[in-house]
């Protein structure tokens, strides 16, 4: 990111080819005041799909689309959670999309993890919970019926991915492993007037 452009880049190797196959990819967004510009003539080709039945191909990001920056800021008293992911979507199904992101927690020696969720555009938090588990590398995934998930991968040689439904009960976000009634337990005070809450 400079004061002019937000570069974003990606690299991929795949070594199962044998031949050190290596793509790279570079999308460049010109700054204008608070917002970003898609500049398609600096970026990488963006490839093009067919989004009904009879339309011509086109790319999912024109020249030119305008992006609005969502700052996610979410706090622990003077300090700030490490952001793991986020996403803007209405996970609760309130009709109203939320900004939701998943932290690190405030333990040492004991895996935490915090989920965080705005309204878009209102800066109280509408859910905020601490949860206990083993240790996951975290992210939000949705399913093909647009329902939202928290992915939970475990670490080690045979790496596991467990999948963990989100409910809405008493103000509080309940992660249940897929399928079951199993909850994550929480960790220490929640809510939004927990004392981790800045």
């Amino acid at each position: 990111m400079t004061d002019r452009e937000l570069i974003l880049t990606e690299k991929s190797d795949w070594p199962d080819l044998g031949v050190g196959y290596t793509t790279a990819k570079k999308y460049v967004f010109a700054r204008e005041g608070d917002y970003y510009l898609f500049d398609a003539d600096k970026s990488s080709i963006m490839p093009k799909y067919r989004y009904s039945a009879g339309e011509n191909p086109k790319p999912p990001v024109e020249d030119g689309a305008v992006f609005e920056p969502i700052m996610l800021r979410f706090s622990a008293g003077e300090d700030y959670f490490p952001i793991i992911d986020s996403i803007m979507a209405d996970i609760d199904g309130d009709g109203v999309d939320e900004v939701c992101a998943l932290s690190y927690g405030p333990t040492s020696g004991l895996f935490t993890f915090v989920l965080s969720v705005k309204e878009y555009g209102k800066e109280e938090l509408e859910y905020f919970n601490i949860y206990n588990s083993q240790y996951y590398n975290l992210s939000f995934m949705m399913d093909g019926t647009g329902k939202f998930y928290l992915q939970g991968v475990t670490q080690g040689g045979n790496p596991e991915t467990e999948l963990f439904e989100m409910r809405f009960e008493d103000g509080n976000i309940v992660l249940y492993k897929d399928g079951t009634d199993e909850a994550l337990e929480y960790w220490g005070e929640q809510g939004t007037d927990s004392e981790w809450v800045n």
